[in-house]
């Protein structure tokens, strides 16, 4: 099932299921394409500055934070890191 954030862009309703206990997914507030059809989203509550990173490997979200963080490019450099691993 997919639907429309408050700024257009459609994200399945998967990453509401995990229940992230830090921070209330309002919206996505970050959308990067990595390698084939994966994604990291970096969603949240900016209201609150309060956010998380999602990665979703095609249609399946496959890891979410769950840390609560202060500032959306936190959240992004860690879903990164995460994703490609922390290099040499």
């Amino acid at each position: 099932m997919t639907t429309t954030t408050s700024n257009g862009m459609p994200f399945s309703l998967r990453v509401l299921q995990y229940g992230c206990r830090y921070t209330t997914v309002k919206e996505i507030v970050q959308r990067l394409e990595l390698d084939n059809d994966d994604c990291a989203y970096v969603v949240g509550d900016p209201e609150n500055a309060s956010y998380e990173y999602v990665i979703a490997r095609g249609p399946d979200v496959t890891e979410h934070s769950n840390c609560g963080y202060g500032i959306p490019n936190a959240a992004l450099r860690d879903a990164l890191i995460s994703y490609y691993g922390k290099g040499a």
